[in-house]
């Protein structure tokens, strides 16, 4: 079993004979969210419902396709999102789903255990401010960011933190506990 911190090829799926590996990268989160204007909570949602599921998984799909592709150092054109939706089928939409749901899982930090389930006011990823920390404070290069999970992001940024306050646990503050 691969740590937080190992490369991921990401979750497979088959899609059209062609196996993929989605992984939600910062990358894709950040795609998803320009493209729905919305935190990532509300367009899972999307996929709860009849009406918007079609388009927001093939929406979803792409941006997980492209990753993929380039992430794996595929030079040619990746498929669009009317090719995607060409191949989608009603069978596949309890496949596609639970492994857009499971994928989405797998790449999150693990909740902590005093984090609030009561809040109602998602908030997208504020990808600016973590690409700001990983570049200045954790001397990432932008590639290694767009590249990496959240899973493995936060993994890393609580170590630095540990790290910097002297081997110290966080209390949980993360950014605020930058020195």
């Amino acid at each position: 079993m691969a740590t937080t911190l190992r490369p991921d090829r990401g979750f497979p799926i088959e899609i059209g004979g062609i196996t993929f590996h989605f992984l939600y990268t910062f990358a894709v989160i950040d795609d998803l969210q320009t493209l729905f204007d919305a935190p990532m909570s509300e367009i899972l949602d999307k996929l709860t419902t009849d009406r918007t599921f079609y388009a927001t998984a093939g929406h979803m799909i792409e941006a997980l396709i492209r990753n993929d592709l380039i992430n794996n150092g595929y030079d040619g054109t990746p498929p669009t999102y009317s090719q995607i939706m060409h191949v989608l089928t009603i069978r596949d939409t309890e496949r596609i789903m639970r492994t857009l749901f499971e994928s989405y899982t797998k790449d999150m930090p693990d909740k902590d255990d005093d984090e609030d389930d009561t809040h109602e006011d998602p908030q997208r990823i504020n990808i600016a401010r973590l690409l700001i920390i990983a570049k200045t404070e954790m001397h990432m290069s932008e590639d290694e960011f767009w590249r990496t999970t959240p899973r493995k992001y936060f993994a890393l940024f609580d170590e630095y933190i540990k790290l910097k306050s002297g081997g110290k646990s966080s209390d949980g503050g993360g950014i605020d506990d930058l020195p």
